[in-house]
């Protein structure tokens, strides 16, 4: 049974569902605009000439995360391609909310969980889910390689 369309207590679950939806919303608007305040305050830019070019721009650079990557040393420092793998997840997880909360749960598009596209885009999810789980063992072989280069150059200032 789909959680819209239960009853907990005497409230419909559609109803709990725009309600947190709601103000989630306002919230996020609320904080947006609190950034384009700040935003603003700094003198103005020349570089764009038309706002459309300026967001196309804004965009492409951070879901592109070249901000991360071109920082990337494959043997020195990960960290940037540790960041940028977990934009893009957030990335492909709030497109996976919206297609299957928002519109197939919210607005009632109960036929797009029979398609193909949901079929293997769950599937790339769940594998993608899986893959979570060995996260903490890349954190852990990064830390553990830090702390022997830390020990290295302890050993060299003692001698």
């Amino acid at each position: 049974m789909l959680m819209t369309r239960t009853y907990f207590g005497f409230i419909p679950g559609y109803a709990l569902f725009w309600g947190v939806f709601a103000v989630a919303l306002l919230l996020f608007a609320y904080r947006i605009r609190q950034l384009l305040q700040y935003m603003f305050l700094g003198q103005k830019e020349t570089g764009y000439k038309s706002w459309g070019k300026w967001i196309t721009t804004t965009f492409a650079y951070v879901f592109s995360q070249l901000c991360q990557l071109k920082n990337f040393q494959a043997k020195k420092d990960r960290a940037p391609l540790g960041h940028a793998l977990m934009a893009w997840g957030f990335f492909v997880f709030v497109l996976f909310y919206f297609f299957f909360f928002i519109l197939a749960e919210g607005f009632g598009f109960a036929g797009l969980e029979n398609t193909s596209f949901f079929y293997y885009f769950a599937w790339v999810m769940d594998s993608w889910r899986s893959s979570l789980s060995l996260a903490p063992v890349g954190a852990l072989s990064g830390v553990s390689s830090s702390d022997r280069l830390a020990l290295r150059a302890n050993k060299r200032l003692k001698h």
